[in-house]
């Protein structure tokens, strides 16, 4: 029987990880939503943000770079952005720092389930190890505290686990069963990239009932409970994209998602092994991570861990054309992976008397580790050298156009952030590069804007404008330049 001493230190060492988590994510809480991944923080932000104040319509969530009309942008269900509303409503204003603290919330809440299910499966040690693993991953630091739903949808995906690791060992709990269903149907809503998680549940199922569970009415009501909320919410969101804002429309293809060409492409798995080996992992919790899969363990619990590293694995394959290049798609690599690397560094520390002996190397080795991480993590706290002038830029044209009803025509990389800052819409827009083809499309599609109302053409960031010589040139030659900071934006007016 454990003592209460060791309880009370396992549970001191689960609280000073969680605190010394949350301490290292606020931080600089109150920057601009300008690092990690900007686009995508901005987009969640700007929902957020229109459902406060549009009297929170959760079933028509909008955008401010689809024009000037409603501007609907029903993807993911608006979970998250709809929980920060909420707080922007009690705090009567938008702060971007309360929207922060809601995905670190969503945060520790995920800690605490990755902490309950490596402690079912293992022991205390391991599960505190997993623990802390997790939290100090770069990718983990960086998103984690980021406006954007990826640790959210994580915090539901381990809490179905958690829910059905809990019935599968005790039957008899039966609310934990609908309780996993709920925490699925959550996780697809979130994002429905997550339905990866359904492996693993499946394969809890499995386990317990062996063939037995696909006959269970019990099997077929989880099902229907998890699956379809997010199956309606995708036919609404399809429906909406279809009559009213065709411009997101391809995100429901299945080609913005995955290529099969890029299965036989090296430079997908260049670029994945890239990312995993550095932002996700780092390279020593790589090392750790594979010599993890080897470590020896009961069978049940090595054949969920694997049952779960396939899921994951699915999930790369499903979603190739984001793995390989944007390193917020390796978010649900973590856990696993925290699971596995924990297991080496427990085996490591049973041979203590090798420890001892080598300890200069183990030293020396755990500060080459400490470095990797933070070599990526620090990027938490970093806004681009290309984005630190937005705000600026925004503050800018908000003199120049006093009337927020003014249109905008800002480029990518980041219109999205020009037009949040600015509170006005308008279209972010794709420069077109040295194909002539392209450049005559772009050039179309800026004048169709105009005629829509469109009334200047923002180029945020000039590097990528001059990367554009023959539309730069026709900028240049038709409309007259507002403003400009040498080097760094230009303001035309659509006259």
């Amino acid at each position: 029987m454990k003592t209460i001493i060791q309880k009370i230190k396992e549970e001191k060492a689960l609280w000073m990880i969680l605190l010394f988590s949350v301490v290292v994510r606020m931080i600089n809480i109150t920057m601009p939503l300008l690092e990690g991944t900007a686009t995508r923080q901005i987009r969640t932000a700007m929902v957020a943000r229109n459902l406060f104040l549009q009297h929170f319509n959760i079933f028509y969530p909008s955008a401010d770079f689809l024009g000037p009309g409603p501007g609907y942008l029903v993807l993911e269900f608006p979970f998250l952005n709809a929980i920060i509303a909420f707080f922007y409503k009690i705090l009567g204003g938008v702060h971007e720092w309360a929207a922060r603290a809601v995905v670190i919330a969503f945060f520790i809440g995920t800690c605490l389930f990755l902490y309950k299910i490596v402690k079912r499966l293992f022991n205390e040690k391991i599960a505190l190890i997993s623990l802390f693993v997790f939290t100090i991953f770069p990718l983990s630091v960086i998103y984690s505290r980021t406006v954007m739903p990826d640790f959210v949808t994580l915090f539901f995906s381990l809490g179905a686990l958690f829910f059905m690791l809990k019935y599968a060992e005790a039957p008899e709990i039966k609310a934990a069963f609908y309780l996993s269903s709920l925490f699925l149907a959550c996780s697809l809503l979130v994002k429905p990239q997550s339905f990866y998680m359904l492996i693993s549940l499946v394969y809890l199922m499995y386990r317990k009932d062996n063939n037995k569970f696909i006959l269970k009415p019990s099997s077929w009501v989880y099902i229907f409970i998890g699956i379809v909320p997010i199956g309606l919410w995708l036919l609404h969101g399809k429906s909406v994209h279809t009559t009213i804002s065709a411009e997101e429309f391809y995100n429901f293809k299945p080609d913005n998602w995955f290529l099969l060409k890029l299965l036989w492409d090296l430079g997908y798995y260049k670029n994945t092994f890239m990312i995993i080996n550095t932002w996700a992992l780092s390279v020593f919790g790589f090392i750790l991570f594979i010599a993890g899969l080897f470590v020896k363990i009961n069978k049940d619990k090595i054949r969920f861990l694997l049952a779960w590293l396939s899921a994951v694995i699915l999930y790369y394959i499903a979603f190739n054309t984001h793995i390989m290049y944007q390193p917020y798609y390796h978010v649900p690599l973590l856990p696993v992976a925290a699971i596995f690397i924990a297991l080496s560094i427990n085996k490591i520390w049973e041979h203590k008397v090798f420890l001892k002996k080598y300890s200069a190397i183990v030293l020396i080795i755990g500060l080459l580790c400490a470095a990797s991480v933070l070599r990526y993590a620090l990027y938490a706290y970093i806004v681009p050298k290309g984005y630190r002038h937005i705000p600026e830029l925004a503050r800018t044209i908000d003199k120049m156009f006093p009337d927020k009803d003014t249109l905008l025509v800002t480029t990518l990389p980041d219109g999205h952030a020009t037009l949040y800052y600015a509170q006005r819409k308008g279209w972010s827009f794709t420069l077109p590069g040295n194909d002539p083809a392209k450049t005559e499309a772009a050039i179309k599609l800026l004048e169709k804007m105009k005629a829509e109302g469109a009334k200047c053409f923002v180029s945020v960031c000039d590097a990528f404008f001059d990367k554009s010589p023959d539309f730069k040139q026709y900028i240049v030659k038709n409309y007259k330049l507002a403003d400009k900071q040498e080097g760094v934006y230009s303001i035309y007016l659509l006259k």
